[in-house]
């Protein structure tokens, strides 16, 4: 196949979803690996060639990188964590203008210790998915993260759905308040988060 081939974009691209229908199934192979790398413990010769093999997926990739614009990771609600390789996998489910919900399981590459996830992991899901809600009531996309507060009431366990939701407070001007809770499917609170969020232009101001 010529280069012209191999770069041109189909006939259909314009309606195509970004990353297009494998991209889905590429992201749970990474995450597979992830997950497998997490708790490896390999001869070294097996892991010498996993290495060599993910170098040579890499470089084969390597030519067909793109921008923020037109990458899928982040912009595809139907993938967890929107499909961003590194965000925590929720998954949303109600998208309102001043609330959201959806779920999250956390896999063994997010372990912390003891079978519960990390804690920075936790930020990081309420950074995501309160910042994206804040979002939808920005008066300029993107908005920034100006505060996050976290408070830890129980362990998050991996393996398991949890429950993610966020709602927002008020709004003044371009400063969007937020709050949000992840919880077990028994109901109990695992933590709660609240945070401020602003437009680049006030940040400026």
């Amino acid at each position: 196949m010529s280069a012209d081939a191999r770069s041109a974009p189909p006939a259909d691209d314009a309606e195509r979803v970004p990353g297009g229908p494998e991209y889905g199934p590429l992201l749970a192979a990474a995450h597979h690996l992830l997950d497998t790398i997490a708790c490896l413990n390999a001869p070294d010769h097996l892991v010498q060639a996993a290495a060599a093999a993910l170098r040579d997926v890499s470089a084969s990739l390597e030519a067909y990188r793109t921008d923020e614009s037109e990458s899928p990771a982040g912009r595809r609600p139907d993938l967890p964590g929107r499909g961003h390789p590194l965000l925590a996998p929720f998954v949303e489910d109600l998208a309102e203008r001043d609330r959201s919900h959806g779920w999250v399981t956390f896999r063994r590459a997010h372990l912390g210790g003891a079978a519960a996830t990390h804690g920075g992991m936790l930020p990081l899901l309420f950074d995501d998915v309160l910042g994206h809600l804040a979002t939808r009531r920005g008066a300029q996309y993107p908005v920034r993260t100006a505060f996050l507060h976290v408070d830890y009431r129980r362990l998050t366990p991996v393996g398991a759905p949890l429950e993610a939701q966020a709602w927002v407070e008020h709004v003044e001007r371009r400063k969007i308040h937020v709050r949000g809770d992840l919880r077990a499917t028994s109901g109990d609170v695992l933590a709660e988060a609240h945070g401020l969020f602003v437009t680049p232009n006030l940040i400026c101001d």
